[in-house]
Parts: C-alpha cells; structure tokens; sequence
C-alpha cells in the first residue's frame, strides 16, 4: 500500500533562447552551454528569455487583433455615414417631388 503518490517530475527541454539549439546544463544546473551556437546563460535568464519571448509573441498578437478591431470599426463607421448620406439624399428627392406635385396641383386648382 502507498502512502504517497508519486509525482512524475515535469520536464521541459532547454532550448537555447538565441538559436533555438539544444542546451547542455552544467553539473549544478546553473548554467547551460548551446551545443550548436555556443552561447552561454544562466538557466534563470534562459527561463527569463523564453517568458520574455512567449510574452512579446503575445504582444504582437494582441496588437494584430486590436488593429484589426480598429479597422472594422472604421469600416462600419464609413458604412453608416455613407448610408446616412444616401438617406438625406432620398428624402431630399422625395420632398422635391412633393413640392412640384403640390406647386402643379395649385396651378391647375388656379387655372379652373
């Protein structure tokens, strides 16, 4: 019977945060040495880094939605004022046709 359940350690691959290359870390897991690049880092900056990366990835997306968001706006706000245009122009006919239709009336109601 077990007390306690055993966990499973979590791991996640170090990948160097300059080349994206495998990452060796040092026998105090302080440090770690880029097998292809050869940069060094400190494993807290290279957790540091790809935070900082994933965030800046998230800014960019969050900026691409906002402008995209930005521009629909506009576009509805031009639709409206276009429709608004369109619909003072159409009443303008309309009372146009009404006033010669009325001005004919009163002439023929004149001329009688």
């Amino acid at each position: 019977m077990k007390l306690f359940k055993s966990k499973k350690p979590e791991f996640i691959a170090a990948i160097c945060p300059e080349c994206g290359g495998k990452l060796e870390l040092d026998d105090n897991f302080e440090t770690a040495f880029c097998t292809e690049c050869g940069a060094h880092c400190i494993v807290e900056n290279a957790v540091k880094k790809s935070k900082l990366k994933k965030q800046t990835n998230l800014d960019k997306i969050i900026g691409y939605i906002e402008r995209r968001q930005d521009l629909r706006r506009k576009d509805r706000a031009e639709r409206v004022a276009r429709q608004e245009r369109q619909l003072k122009k159409t009443w303008f006919i309309y009372i146009v046709v009404l006033i010669i239709i009325f001005a004919f009336a009163y002439v023929m109601a004149a001329l009688e």
